[in-house]
């Protein structure tokens, strides 16, 4: 009798459990028919003002209005059931409808004013009353931000401690697991995304450096997801001097193992454009701005005043920096733009290439370079030959036959060709890390190895060379190097011998250096 009213009380508890359960179900899909009407009604705001229509007095406040009934609503849902609400992307429903577009709005309205004074300015004019509306408007962005940002903090430390409880307690039933790795994985998916919106914010707000921290924070919770590297790329691009940084985040973003960023492709066009525009500006072919550094390096105690030198020769150091990274960055693009094989562009990059690697060679020995930015490098040049001629793109050698049907003019041969040019100079530069490490061993023989700045980025180097030189799906190139491989038939034209003897060249000195750094 006590078991059968112990088993009628399970049942009771059971069922009072699945009531509540269908009950806060219903409560929550509720909210979001609720959600949908207010999004609708933000929508038909949106389309009012794109097609420039005569809108009713009021309207801003209440679309202010309508975007802080949105917010309650799906934070509220977020909160309560992550799990529906990821399935239902609230997260991004929340950042799209009540933040971005009205912060894309102010951004947008500050960009046209400033416009209007600037051009004010050159005709003469008064710019008093468009700098008073620039004023305005740029308090309000930031207002904005500032509200949005508290917001994103808020649901950040809200998330993490409702997924604190599920690292500390592990159950044995199978059921019971699945439910937990479902909730978990959508409370991590919306601190992904949370982590994004609120780098996108830091960035509107030009706190640059908060951003990358912030970026970085979300690329570890979504590993393999290219997003948070395309956003980091944006930031380094919208600092001038950071062109390989930009150059760097936008190659992870590309090659990211599951979900490579859509917006990398044209980003990286719009890079690699305004680099070349900014070395058109300042004398792209001008080498005596390079030789002034390099004897500026050499001339102490030429001028009285040391610590004026040493700041002069700083900053002559760092545009020199900035004027080589440039030349890399424009290499790369011939790289992964692709050469035409005839003679006279074969040369121009050939050339290219020796005046990179000659800045590049002087640089690393006077330690201009730090360790991070070396191994940034090495990860470039990695994109750079793997995706030449190929828009930076991965390319099977199985995907050669339908490239052609797709585009009977496409040539296999450029690929090919490219792929051995772009490594050649990934051999060259490894050799002068391995002479620079052998430099400072020699110098220095009590010197720990693991001080030498260039020692993290040689490594790496050699193990993308070895991953190479072992066969890898994604290259294609080294019937151009001496090997198993090697054939000088590889074609008949000047151009092929020409590229053979380069390879040749690059991959007998990168040996060389091997051995003598080893022994």
């Amino acid at each position: 009798m006590a078991r059968h009213t112990h088993s009628q009380s399970s049942k009771r508890s059971a069922h009072s459990s699945l009531t509540q359960d269908t009950d806060n179900t219903e409560a929550i899909l509720a909210k979001f028919a609720q959600a949908e009407k207010l999004e609708a009604q933000l929508s038909a705001i949106d389309d009012d003002k794109k097609a420039k229509r005569k809108l009713p007095a009021g309207t801003d406040q209440k679309a202010q209005g309508l975007r802080a009934k949105l917010c309650q609503v799906l934070i509220e849902v977020i909160v309560a059931d992550p799990v529906m609400s990821h399935s239902k992307d609230a997260s991004k429903r929340l950042w799209h409808s009540c933040f971005y577009s009205r912060v894309n709005e102010l951004r947008m309205e500050l960009w046209k004013e400033k416009s209007r004074a600037k051009k004010r300015q050159v005709s003469g004019g008064d710019v008093s009353g468009s700098e008073k509306i620039v004023s305005v408007v740029n308090e309000r962005l930031k207002g904005s931000i500032k509200e949005a940002l508290k917001l994103y903090e808020w649901l950040i430390d809200k998330m993490v401690k409702m997924l604190q409880p599920m690292t500390q307690s592990q159950s044995t039933n199978v059921s019971e697991n699945s439910e937990n790795e479902d909730y978990e994985h959508a409370v991590v998916a919306i601190l992904y995304w949370s982590h994004l919106y609120m780098g996108d914010l830091l960035r509107y707000d030009e706190s640059y450096k908060q951003a990358e921290e912030i970026y970085l924070k979300s690329s570890k919770l979504y590993p393999g997801n290219g997003n948070p590297f395309n956003q980091l790329a944006v930031v380094a691009q919208s600092q001038d001097s950071l062109s390989a940084v930009a150059l760097y985040y936008y190659a992870r973003s590309m090659m990211a193992t599951q979900a490579p960023s859509a917006m990398s492709d044209s980003n990286l066009k719009r890079l690699f454009t305004s680099n070349a525009k900014w070395l058109d500006e300042h004398a792209r072919k001008d080498d005596s701005f390079s030789r002034g550094i390099f004897e500026a390096n050499r001339s102490e105690g030429k001028k009285a005043d040391k610590k004026a030198q040493r700041e002069w020769q700083q900053k002559q150091k760092t545009a020199m920096n900035r004027m080589a990274l440039a030349k890399f960055v424009d290499l790369q693009w011939s790289f992964v733009k692709g050469i035409s094989l005839d003679g006279t562009a074969l040369q121009d990059i050939i050339q290219n290439m020796d005046s990179v690697m000659d800045i590049f060679t002087q640089l690393i020995n006077d330690a201009s370079f730090g360790e991070s930015l070396l191994c940034k490098i090495v990860a470039i040049l990695s994109f750079g030959t793997l995706g030449a001629s190929n828009g930076g793109k991965l390319c099977k050698a199985s995907m050669f036959e339908k490239k052609l049907r797709k585009d009977p003019s496409w040539k296999k041969d450029d690929i090919v060709a490219n792929n051995a040019l772009a490594f050649s100079f990934v051999l060259r530069f490894c050799t002068v890390l391995m002479n620079d490490i052998g430099v400072h061993l020699e110098n220095k023989k009590d010197e720990k190895i693991g001080t030498i700045r260039s020692m993290s980025s040689m490594v790496l180097c050699v193990n993308f060379v070895n991953a190479v030189y072992k066969g890898s799906e994604w290259f294609h190139g080294l019937p151009f190097f001496p090997g198993k491989a090697f054939s000088t038939d590889t074609s008949s034209s000047d151009t092929s011998l020409i590229i053979c003897e380069l390879c040749k060249e690059s991959h007998n000195d990168f040996w060389r250096s091997v051995a003598k750094l080893a022994n």
